[in-house]
Parts: structure tokens; sequence; C-alpha cells
């Protein structure tokens, strides 16, 4: 769990800044939001993980 856990955050962080590094492009809004989704849930994941870690 906690391995299926972590993939999912790597592949967040990899999508986020290929998202990012778009330089010179103006980024559209659904980008924006799909951004905004992917940090969601990795911040949610992350709180997941602290939990399941604390218990």
């Amino acid at each position: 769990m906690r391995e299926e856990v972590n993939n999912k955050l790597e592949n967040v962080k990899i999508e986020a800044a290929r998202l990012l590094n778009k330089k010179g492009l103006k980024v559209s809004n659904k980008e924006k939001f799909v951004l905004l989704e992917m940090i969601f849930k990795y911040v949610t994941a992350r709180n997941e993980n602290i939990k399941k870690v604390l218990n």
C-alpha cells in the first residue's frame, strides 16, 4: 500500500514538473486546473501516508 502511494506521488510530481517546465508557453486554464488537482491529490495522499505511519 505504501509503495503504491509513493508511486502515485512520484507520478504527480513528474507531471507537475512537466506542466511547469513549459517555458515560453502560456499555461491554459485547463492545465492550471489539472495542476491544482494533482497538488490536491498529492497532499491528500501524503496526509493519508502520514496517518498510516502514526497509527
